[in-house]
């Protein structure tokens, strides 16, 4: 047991032993590859002996960063063959996931007859639809972090503008046929934990029937992001407002130019940085040239996480338009760095984002929610004293959700889980033909 940390043993004095399902880890990595390599190790590195399922894809980038720590052992789990018609574009992808699931269980079931697991975990790519097929595996099981029960307000409809229909049927899919999902039902009702990334998505597990449901945040910091000197308003004379994220319709890119143009009007030499994927698309340009934003707006497209670290501590404000996020984890990591963040007060923000930290927006229709947003940039803008007490709520509420105080937490649910009795579990392993997949 390492030193300085809480001790997660069991009565016998051997370490807690949980196996993970990641379907993707990386340690050079952030979104959901980074979550698994975080995550993970910071499990082991408290003393709990990680088993890790992953996708063999990663396999050379793990091994590349060195031999893992003690208490960290990766399993890897090859993608199958795809029928036809699912072996390119977006349903590839769900595809390829789900086939790996299988995969995923059938190794579940070899390695918890070898080392007996006190406590399994499906950790990234969680998600109500998709469910986890280490649900079956008959051990105490923690699902998530989840989202994917974020519903997109009607109030929205016009800044999803032509992609409304595709969300108006996901809600659909949300309210009415998620109940008839033997995926979802079958991996929530079996979970003896559900964490879930924002209320929504907590109350749709509620609704399935999962008997016990918290909230937890999908992302986290290492301790070394935070800044921990107290900073000014930079760019005062030019003030730089920053939005990051890809060029998606729910990450709402009309809504920050709009708001942005806003900003012009009390800021004219404001200019906005906007990082991501897919944002010279002809339809964004348009956009930037119809509300007279030409020469004014930036686009970098996707920067190495380094990069992106330098403009949160040189940028003025991040402005953060996504309609619909189980969290986002630019909030955070704009937020450990003292950049006061300006969003829309939904999901995940809702739920985790201080509104000391910056602004948070409520929803409303038409341009005035695109005007509540600017406004909220000028106010922090224009107002120094308001903006340093910003930064400084921000970089605290950072430090509350580390890699390694979420390993804490995590490894406490682990060993309450391994300690309790279970009701209508057999006592036995699943073997070989077991599945159902």
């Amino acid at each position: 047991m390492v030193s300085g940390h809480e001790s997660f043993e069991l009565g016998s004095g051997r370490p807690l032993k949980a196996l993970i399902a990641a379907y993707q880890v990386s340690p050079c990595r952030g979104s959901e590859p980074g979550v698994g390599w975080h995550t993970t190790s910071a499990l082991a590195a408290i003393g709990v002996d990680v088993h890790v399922i992953t996708g063999a894809g990663w396999r050379a980038e793990i091994e590349a960063h060195g031999r893992p720590g003690d208490g960290l052992t990766f399993h890897y789990v090859s993608s199958r063959a795809l029928p036809k018609g699912f072996r390119s574009g977006q349903r590839s992808v769900y595809a390829e996931y789900l086939a790996w699931q299988r995969g995923c269980l059938e190794a579940a079931v070899g390695l918890d007859a070898e080392h007996d697991f006190d406590v399994t975990h499906h950790l990234n790519w969680g998600s109500l639809f998709w469910g986890s097929t280490l649900s079956q595996l008959g051990k105490p099981f923690v699902f998530g972090p989840i989202g994917g029960g974020e519903i997109s307000p009607e109030v929205l409809r016009e800044w999803f503008g032509e992609s409304w229909r595709l969300e108006a049927q996901r809600n659909w899919a949300l309210r009415v046929a998620l109940r008839f999902n033997p995926l979802a039902r079958r991996t929530i009702r079996t979970a003896d934990l559900v964490l879930a990334t924002n209320s929504e998505t907590a109350a749709r597990s509620r609704a399935l029937g999962a008997t016990r449901v918290e909230l937890c945040l999908d992302t986290a910091v290492v301790p070394e992001a935070i800044a921990h000197e107290e900073r000014g308003l930079p760019g005062r004379s030019a003030p730089t407002v920053l939005w990051v994220g890809r060029n998606l319709p729910r990450k709402g890119v009309a809504l920050a130019l709009h708001a942005f143009a806003r900003v012009r009007r009390s800021v004219p030499s404001a200019r906005l940085m906007m990082l991501g994927g897919g944002l010279d698309d002809p339809a964004t340009t348009a956009q930037i040239e119809a509300l007279g934003l030409v020469g004014a707006v930036s686009r970098l497209g996707q920067v190495p996480l380094p990069a992106v670290i330098d403009w949160y501590d040189t940028s003025s404000v991040m402005l953060f338009s996504s309609l619909r996020e189980a969290f986002g984890a630019q909030v955070l990591e704009a937020m450990s760095r003292g950049l006061p963040v300006v969003a829309l007060d939904i999901h995940g923000v809702g739920d985790f984002m201080p509104a000391a930290a910056g602004v948070k927006v409520p929803l409303q229709r038409g341009d005035g929610l695109a005007d509540a947003l600017g406004e909220g940039v000028v106010q922090l803008l224009t107002q120094p004293a308001l903006w340093q007490e910003a930064s400084h709520a921000a970089r605290a509420a950072a430090g509350q959700h580390t890699w390694e105080r979420r390993a804490q937490e995590l490894a406490r649910h682990f060993a309450r889980l391994a300690s309790a009795p279970r009701v209508g579990w057999p006592g036995s392993h699943m073997h070989a033909g077991d599945t159902d997949g």
